[in-house]
């Protein structure tokens, strides 16, 4: 399970592991995400580890975060942190979140990944190398509202009830709905395609995820 973990997270380390969140995923990720930052803040970190020891330290770290929330796993994902397959899944999405908010994991999870013959080594030791996800995503709903001064950033409620914040960057097919919006007409339904991307801000001084516009279609 731990080789698995860090298989994920070489995929997300190299630009692939990126995931749209709902609210439910949001507090869920957030929560674990803390809980394994925490884990790896207690481990002793040697610069005389070798990366196999550095591997074993940081997928201890991250099993506790599993283990108390693998009811909540199985209700917001439906999956089973039991199976490997299911906890290389969880493994990518909450690596996801922690490359962005968990310094010290950063750092360790980018040594593990940028060593060419780490990687060849886990990949052939792995039976199910890992499956790149899709790079766009989109979310249907009505335009509740558009904010910014520089950038605008549009909030969009689903059928759920949930809103989600997404990036107006540049010109798409479709933007044109965006515009009428800021003319006046409301009660826009539409599907909205998005990216996410990293963005850097000066006020964490860290690099950020963040929903960009790609396609707009009115429904």
């Amino acid at each position: 399970m731990i080789r698995s973990l860090i298989i994920a997270l070489c995929v997300i380390l190299t630009g692939q592991g990126l995931y749209a969140q709902n609210a439910r995923e949001t507090k869920l990720l957030d929560k674990m995400c803390s809980e394994a930052c925490a884990e790896i803040e207690k481990q002793d970190y040697s610069k005389k580890d070798k990366l196999s020891d550095i591997e074993v330290k940081l997928g201890m770290a991250l099993l506790p975060s599993f283990s108390n929330n693998k009811d909540e796993i199985k209700s917001v994902w439906g999956l089973d942190v039991n199976n490997p397959d299911d906890a290389k899944k969880v493994g990518e999405k909450l690596g996801a979140v922690m490359v962005y908010k968990c310094p010290k994991f950063q750092k360790l999870a980018f040594q593990l990944a940028g060593d060419d013959k780490f990687r060849e080594q886990i990949m052939e030791k792995d039976e199910t190398p890992a499956t790149p996800p899709a790079g766009t995503e989109s979310v249907a709903g009505n335009i509740e509202k558009i904010e910014g001064t520089d950038v605008n950033f549009v909030f969009v409620k689903n059928d759920d009830g949930e809103t989600m914040r997404l990036m107006w960057l540049d010109k798409c097919p479709g933007s044109e709905l965006l515009e009428s919006y800021l003319g006046g007409k409301k009660n826009i339904r539409c599907r909205i395609e998005y990216r996410i991307t990293s963005v850097y801000q000066a006020k964490t001084k860290a690099y950020q995820p963040v929903k960009v516009i790609t396609n707009i279609i009115e429904l």
